[in-house]
């Protein structure tokens, strides 16, 4: 199971106070790294080119080229890091591990304060022990969706159900961008998305 995207349901600006118009920004950020990300993958296969970035341990410079016939196109912006407010970090760490099989990195630890998971690319997803309640709030208010893409999705929710995580569909519901979905929430109220995407391993039934 990978992360493959993030999406953002509340996607508004509003001069109403700062905090509101930062968490649209992200949102905002958040959409333009999945269009970003679909675009570039069939630049990819349609053409065989080849992409070269640097890793995260560059920490002040980043640079995205995308080569194709002397053409350079350079993004300077990227997605980084989605933190993941909880109010009970250690309980956090124990239930992605044990029900998501994310493990914690050796990369960025600050525990007690947050850690970092272990993702198969550059983008950090940060287990971020929130200070008061509202934290935790803010973070469930910005609607934002991570999704992790598996191979079989009805085998991957038998899992989770084994588990005793709580899905809020009682299907998987058919996405417009191609496979099926379905949301379940971590035992703080963040939602997530489980994928299993028509172009990788949907079954001619499904389709």
């Amino acid at each position: 199971m990978k992360l493959c995207s993030i999406i953002s349901t509340n996607l508004k600006f509003s001069t109403a106070n700062r905090n509101e118009l930062s968490s649209s920004l992200n949102n905002f950020c958040s959409l333009l790294y999945i269009c970003f990300y679909h675009v570039l993958s069939n630049i990819k296969r349609e053409f065989n080119i080849t992409v070269t970035h640097k890793r995260r341990h560059t920490k002040y410079l980043y640079s995205f080229f995308l080569n194709i016939k002397g053409g350079n196109l350079i993004m300077d912006m990227r997605i980084c890091v989605i933190n993941i407010y909880v109010s009970d970090l250690d309980f956090a760490i124990e239930w992605y591990r044990e029900v998501l099989n994310l493990n914690i990195s050796d990369e960025n630890n600050n525990y007690p304060i947050a850690v970092d998971l272990e993702t198969d690319n550059d983008l950090r997803l940060l287990l971020h022990k929130a200070e008061k309640d509202t934290q935790v709030d803010v973070w469930r208010e910005s609607s934002t969706i991570l999704t992790f893409e598996v191979p079989n999705i009805r085998e991957k929710i038998k899992d989770l159900t084994e588990k005793g995580v709580k899905l809020m569909n009682e299907e998987p519901q058919w996405h417009p961008d191609g496979g099926e979905r379905i949301a379940f929430k971590d035992p703080f109220g963040n939602v997530h998305e489980l994928a299993e995407l028509r172009s990788r391993a949907a079954p001619k039934d499904r389709i």
